[in-house]
């Protein structure tokens, strides 16, 4: 074999091996619909781990895309996890209360949350909430979703370049 088409079939294998990586590790995504404004808005670009989805990396206040069944179809939703196993999470009065601690929220669209409610989670359970609460659908309706129904967690925001930002 040539050195040229050595070279080749390097460059090849490396192509290869970054398509296999960026599919399997990474996934762009893009935002369909304001129910994350003001943290995240239509058309935005963001990039997402599909491997970060256990409990181990799965924390307060991320970013996440999750699986739900509309009733017709799997559709992919973007959510901010507001509560994790184990934990309480009570709406009242406008706010979300999250193991008896009034939770700050300088994310949100509005400053009130839909709903009354008061749920402790399950080992496997999460509770997720856009940020844009009077639109989202969300914990509120859907209930508690589980560490199997997340799909990716959202790392980057890539476009607009203007806000590229770290999550």
């Amino acid at each position: 074999m040539s050195r040229k088409n050595i070279e080749l079939l390097d460059a090849f294998l490396c192509a290869c091996l970054i398509a296999v990586i960026l599919n399997f590790m990474f996934w762009p995504f893009s935002i369909d619909g304001s129910s994350m404004e003001n943290t995240l808005t239509d058309g935005e670009y963001v990039i997402v781990s599909k491997i970060l989805t256990d409990k181990s990396c799965i924390e307060h206040g991320d970013l996440i895309i999750c699986k739900l069944n509309d009733g017709k179809k799997d559709i992919n939703i973007i959510k901010r996890v507001i509560g994790l196993p184990g934990d309480t999470i009570e709406i009242k009065d406008g706010n979300i209360i999250l193991n008896n601690k009034l939770l700050k929220e300088n994310y949100i669209k509005e400053n009130f949350t839909l709903g009354e409610t008061k749920i402790t989670l399950s080992e496997n359970q999460l509770f997720i909430l856009g940020d844009n609460r009077t639109i989202s659908l969300d914990s509120r309706k859907i209930g508690p979703i589980t560490y199997n129904d997340i799909k990716a967690k959202v790392l980057i925001r890539l476009f607009p370049i203007t806000k590229i930002n770290i999550f």
